[in-house]
């Protein structure tokens, strides 16, 4: 899978679920080294480690922490 397949898979289920992708991107440096490149990331890996941070998370918190942050 590409690089732009997997970024778009992240952006659908981090960004546009409402996740601040600046959490999300911290959450995969602490998985691995240099983990924010989705180049050292296989498709299953990603779907794992979101499925784990979106258990991590408490949603409602991230959406209004999001959109207080666009409101500014």
């Amino acid at each position: 899978m590409s690089a732009n397949e997997k970024q778009e898979f992240l952006r659908q289920n981090i960004i546009e679920a409402g996740y601040e992708a600046e959490v999300f991107i911290n959450f995969l440096e602490g998985k691995r080294e240099d983990g924010s490149n989705v180049d050292v990331w296989e498709l299953p890996e990603l779907v794992e480690a979101v499925a784990e941070f979106k258990n991590s998370m408490e949603e409602g918190e991230t959406i209004e922490r999001r959109k207080t942050t666009r409101d500014e």
